[in-house]
Formats: structure tokens, sequence, C-alpha cells
């Protein structure tokens, strides 16, 4: 009878390895142009509701042609007097003021040139005052001043002149009076809009925010044309027509915000009639957003088909939360994930799975357990994102060393075997390992009594010993087999023993 022993011998080389680590910043989502969809303000106008205040609105002004005559009087003025006067003696010369005009003259002026060497004796007037100017070397005036002259009426003055001197002179008469004028009163109306503007002093970004624009006309004529500005510091967001305002009407828009910055931001919103001043109303607003940072820790070094445990640490450093955070577990080639998440969704590009939210300070820590299989250095990534543009990412670079791992079994035939009758063994060898076996030798030693009778492949067999020829290389998840055809001359309990090397590694 025969009975079996085996022995397997491997020789295995190992190499030092090592590895980095690299880590990234969170990165915020760049702002981009929003969609039709999604665009950053939309504006709505209510329809305007017919209340009973509205029903005792002012009517429309009805404006009215004025019309303005003004006419000028016509004056008349003669002076009668001798043509020949004697030094020393009195003379008499009459003025004759008339108004020829229906329209009454005011503030008249006639003006009486006469030399130095003239005296005036006596002046009688109907109405007015009389006044003498002397300009040494030169004529002087005699002015009759009136403070007025109805239409169709005259005034007189007489006036005695003395000449001192036998000399000729020019007895020169001018007028002036006062311009008419006519005037009415002009209605000056005014269209004066007030804004008032209501809304949250903070919100989300991304999340749409409502506000509530109030226009109302407390003039005291109709607004015509009136449209709607928004503005978000000096970005221009859109503009709605809201056309012609009654004096008192009140219009109400909808805004809904979506703001595409954070921080401190300025709301203005102007009214802006088609004549007339403009108004507008400035409200100021903080926009508060998370902010991912992401941090993923990993061994520098392992073996190929060992288990790897990597940690993700995901953190909010914004004043928001950010909430619906995706995070994906990217994996190298053929390595595959094993267990540490729940929920999640594996495909052969790596693992995702969904954090619902996480509050500024925050942190959520994850532990991931995968298996490199090949070689080399081998970059596990990890991203985080969420709906809105959010983004952070880290990865971490492990040195993999693969090797060989040979697995020997020799099946041997079942029960006993009478003396003389062949027994057959498979000997099969596999390389389970995650790189390739390579110079295997393969030797199968048979007990004294025990004698080698066929053999597959190429073997050379010496004194009960069988030398299979050497295998260059055997690949992962190969397998070679040979049988071995082995009869006993002796009956008892014999061994059949194979050994396997394998020098690199």
């Amino acid at each position: 009878m025969l009975r079996k022993n085996v022995v397997v011998i491997a020789v295995l080389l190992v190499a030092c390895c090592w590895s980095y680590k690299t880590s990234g910043e969170p990165i915020s989502g760049k702002d981009v142009k929003s969609s039709a969809a999604k665009r950053a303000v939309e504006l709505s106008l209510r329809p305007a509701e017919k209340t009973a205040k509205q029903e005792n609105l002012a009517p429309p002004e009805v404006i009215k042609d004025i019309g303005l005559d003004c006419q000028a009087p016509s004056l008349r003025i003669t002076t009668t007097g001798p043509d020949t006067l004697l030094v020393g003696e009195p003379a008499t010369y009459v003025v004759t003021l008339a108004n020829r005009d229906q329209t009454e003259a005011r503030e008249i002026a006639v003006n009486i040139s006469l030399p130095p060497w003239v005296d005036t004796q006596d002046s009688e007037m109907t109405t007015g005052k009389v006044s003498r100017e002397n300009i040494p070397g030169r004529s002087g005036q005699f002015v009759w001043t009136v403070d007025n002259i109805a239409g169709g009426s005259r005034e007189t003055l007489s006036l005695t002149l003395i000449p001192q001197a036998g000399r000729s002179f020019d007895l020169s008469v001018d007028w002036s009076v006062r311009q008419t004028s006519s005037k009415t009163k002009i209605t000056v109306k005014e269209a004066k809009l007030q804004v008032d503007m209501r809304g949250p002093d903070d919100f989300v970004y991304g999340k749409p925010s409502p506000w509530v624009v109030m226009l109302t006309n407390q003039g005291s004529c109709s607004a015509q044309g009136v449209r709607l500005d928004v503005y978000s510091d000096n970005d221009k967001l859109g503009t709605l027509p809201v056309g012609n305002m009654a004096i008192g009407e009140k219009r109400i828009v909808d805004l809904t915000l979506r703001p595409t910055k954070v921080g401190v931001e300025q709301l203005r919103v102007v009214a802006v009639p088609q004549k007339g001043l403009e108004i507008e109303s400035t409200r100021a607003f903080l926009v508060r957003r998370a902010a991912l940072h992401l941090e993923m820790q990993g061994p520098m070094f392992e073996y190929a088909g060992s288990k790897a445990v990597y940690v993700v640490r995901l953190g909010n450093a914004g004043n928001a939360d950010a909430e619906n955070v995706t995070l994906t577990l990217g994996l190298p080639g053929g390595a595959k994930y094993i267990e540490g998440l729940e929920n999640s969704t594996v495909s052969p590009q790596g693992v995702s799975w969904n954090v619902e939210s996480i509050s500024p300070g925050q942190d959520k820590v994850f532990q991931v357990a995968c298996e490199p299989r090949r070689g080399g250095d081998q970059k596990f990534s990890v991203t985080a994102s969420t709906p809105d543009k959010l983004l952070a990412s880290d990865s971490v670079v492990t040195r993999v060393k693969a090797i060989a791992d040979l697995k020997l079994d020799v099946i041997d035939p079942r029960g006993a075997r009478p003396v003389g009758e062949y027994s057959q063994y498979e000997i099969r060898v596999t390389n389970r390992g995650t790189d390739t076996a390579r110079r295997i030798q393969i030797v199968a030693i048979c007990s004294p009594d025990v004698e080698p009778v066929d053999v597959t492949g190429s073997a050379a067999i010496e004194s009960g010993q069988i030398f299979f020829r050497p295998i260059a290389e055997l690949r992962s998840e190969q397998t070679i087999v040979h049988k071995v055809k082995v009869s006993a001359h002796k009956e008892g309990s014999h061994s059949f023993r194979v050994i396997v090397q394998c020098d690199d590694p």
C-alpha cells in the first residue's frame, strides 16, 4: 500500500519599497453664467388690484393751453413856446404828455435838455415831480417823472426859462416808459416714485431668495413708462417694464434672487420713469456658503493582494451647511473595494457614497478597505462635490509590491493498490500571487521500493527521482499539471514527495 508525503519549498525575495502622499486644497466651484432656468434674478409684476383706494385715485390731469397778451402804450409829447428869447427875460414853455392808447403807461420820465446858462424859474405840472441835473461844461437835464398815466388821458408841465447869455441852443425833449408785461400762473406737477424693498438679510448661496419690491406714485401726476432695474453691487441683473402708474397707485414686483458671489453684497433696485427723476432703494445682505475640505490618509507601502485601509476626512470650513455631498473614491487599475462604507455604489472605477449634510466646522471620517492588485505606484484619489458646484479632492500614492505565491497540490489515488499495479499521481502547481513566478523547478521523489513508470511532460528519471524540465515563468492565476505513474515492488506504506523551488521571487 502507498501513502504520500508532500513538501512545498518556496523561496521569496522581498524588496524595500516606499510611497508618498499628495493632498489637494478645497476648491470652490467657479462662478458660471446662469442658464435661462437658473438666472441670477427673476422678476414678475403682480396684476394691479382693483381696490376702493384705487377707485378714488385722482383722475388724469387735463392740460389746457394758456395765452399771454402784452401791448405797449402809445405816448405822444408836444412842446409849445416862443422860438426867440431875450437875455434876462422869462419865457414859458408847455410840455404836454398824452396817452393815445387804452393801456395804462407806468413810470414815465420826460427829459428836457438845457444848457447851463439857461435858468428855470417856475414849473407847474398836473402830476408827477421835476428835478434838474447840472453837469459843469455840458447841458443839464430837466427831468419830469410821472408814476402813471391812464389810457386816453393827458398831463401837462409848464416851465419858465430865463436865458443868461445871447446864444442859441437846441431844446431837446425825449421820454422813456416802463415796458408793459403780462403774467399767468403755471402749475408744475411731478410724478414722484417711492421704492420699498423687503427681503432676508442673509441666505445660502445657490438657494433662491424671495424679495418683494413695492412701487408707489406719491406725486401729483401719473408716471409714464416706468421700468425697474435690479443691480447686485455694480452688476446689472435684470430689467422689468412696469408701465404707467396713476397718482397714488401701488405696484408690487416679486423678485427672486440667486446670488453668484459669496459675502456681503448690495442689492439695489432703481425705478426709472420715462420722464422725471429716477429713485432707488438699496439693501445689504450676506450670502453664506459651505467650503469643503477633504483629507485622505493611507499606507505608504503594501503588498499586492493584501488589505489596505484608507482614511477619508470630510470637513466644512464655510459658514453654511453643505448638503447632498457626493464622495467618490477612485481606484487604480486592478484594485478593488472590500468594505467600510454603508449604502455605497461600487463600479470598476471606484466606489461612491453620499453625505446628506455637514454643518460648518463639522468633520466626518470614513475608513475604506481596498485591495491593490498591481505592482508599482498606485494612486488612490477621493473627490467631494455638491449640486451647487462645490468641489474638493485629495489623493494618496501607495507603492505596491507584487509577489508570486505558489501553491502545490498532489492528488493521489484512492484506497490501496496491489503490488505491481500502476498508481497515478497528479502534481498541480498554481501561482495565486500577483506577480509572475520565474525559473520554477519541480522534483518528485519516490521511496526506494517504488519505481516511476511514466511521466507526462519533459522530465529526467534517476534513481527513483523525477527531475521535470524547469518552467521559465508561471503568470498570476496560471496552473501547470504533471502526471506521474508509479509501481510498488513491495507491500507496505511508501512515500511520494514533491519539491517546488522558485528563484524569482
